[in-house]
C-alpha cells in the first residue's frame, strides 16, 4: 500500500516537471517567434518608407531641372505618423533639388 502511494507521488512529480518544461519551451519559442516577426515587419516598413522618399527625391530633382513631374503617391502606412514622414519628405526634396542644380 505504501508502495502505491510513493508511486502516485512520483508520477505526479514527473507530470508536473513535464508540464513545466513544456510551458517553458512554449514561452521561449513564442517570444522568439514574436521577435522575428517584429524584425521582419520593421524591415518591410523601412523599405517602403525608403522607396517613398526616393520617389520624392527623384521628383524634386527633376522639378529642379525644369521637367514636369507628377507628385509621388501617398506615404506608406506604418509606425511613422504621416506628419513625421511628410517632414522627412520635404527635407529630402529640398536636399535633392539642391543637389540637382
Amino acid at each position: 500500500m505504501r508502495d502505491d502511494a510513493a508511486r502516485d507521488v512520483e508520477i505526479k512529480t514527473m507530470k508536473r516537471r513535464l508540464l513545466l518544461i513544456a510551458l517553458g519551451l512554449g514561452t521561449v519559442v513564442g517570444f522568439g517567434s514574436g521577435l522575428k516577426s517584429l524584425h521582419h515587419h520593421r524591415a518591410a516598413r523601412h523599405d517602403a518608407n525608403m522607396t517613398y522618399l526616393s520617389e520624392v527625391c527623384v521628383a524634386a530633382a527633376l522639378r529642379a531641372r525644369g521637367q514636369e513631374v507628377a507628385e509621388p503617391g501617398a506615404p506608406p502606412e506604418g509606425r511613422w505618423s504621416r506628419s513625421h514622414l511628410d517632414h522627412f519628405a520635404h527635407e529630402v526634396a529640398a536636399r535633392c533639388a539642391d543637389a540637382a542644380r
